[in-house]
């Protein structure tokens, strides 16, 4: 299937959550989201768009609060389980800001081993965002050194993280830039996870830069 058209809502989507605005100066928002201030709903309702609760209307970021509450069994709610490789530190991975732990906790530090993370999605309309930080080990050539490669299934096959991939057009880096698409080298596709993700379409990704941000979201749609 063509990338640009696996989601036939990315553009209606991208555009509501592109519509969210502060209310107070991005000075103030982004000094409050780094003193993790975002947690307050009276800040987050004041910082929307640098808090990223933004919503389509219908209250989806009160479902996001509600997520630890909430089993997979819940019917609204997709289990999202996604299994990746980063080559070579994983710093930090966050779903909405929630820091989200990876198994095994010993594969941070190893490109090779299969990392897994799983998370709740809970309104279909505005899945939120996933935010893996990482650094590579070298000192140069890092698209095509380092790298993110990812797939996440969902328990519900209508949920837009179903089959979601890391690529270049639902990703994006520092100052919302398009990620750079890195090669594969011949020991990484000798490693089985590492195939089978390339084999169902996971692009590598990184930036130019030692260390990378990297956010993806079935919401994003970035027309290349």
């Amino acid at each position: 299937m063509n990338e640009r058209n696996k989601f036939p809502s990315m553009g209606t989507m991208r555009t509501e959550m592109e519509v969210c605005e502060d209310q107070k100066s991005e000075k103030y928002c982004k000094k409050m989201k780094k003193k993790g201030k975002c947690e307050s709903k009276k800040i987050a309702k004041k910082c929307k768009k640098t808090c990223e609760v933004c919503d389509d209307g219908q209250g989806c970021n009160e479902s996001y609060k509600m997520q630890q509450n909430l089993t997979c069994q819940d019917g609204n709610c997709a289990c999202v389980i996604c299994t990746f490789m980063l080559d070579n530190r994983v710093n930090s991975v966050k779903y909405n800001g929630v820091p989200l732990g990876i198994s095994p906790g010993s594969a941070v530090t190893s490109w090779s081993l299969e990392k897994v993370i799983s998370f709740q999605s809970c309104c279909d309309n505005c899945p939120g965002v996933l935010e893996i930080k990482g650094t590579n080990s070298e000192n140069d050539y890092h698209c095509n050194l380092a790298g993110l490669l990812l797939r996440c299934t969902a328990s519900r096959s209508s949920s837009p993280w179903h089959n979601f991939i890391s690529d270049i057009y639902h990703w994006k880096v520092e100052n919302d830039a398009i990620p750079c698409n890195g090669t594969f080298s011949q020991p990484l596709l000798e490693i089985p996870f590492i195939a089978a993700l390339k084999s169902f379409g996971a692009k590598k990704i990184w930036n130019n830069e030692k260390n990378a941000t990297l956010r993806g979201s079935p919401a994003f749609y970035i027309p290349i």
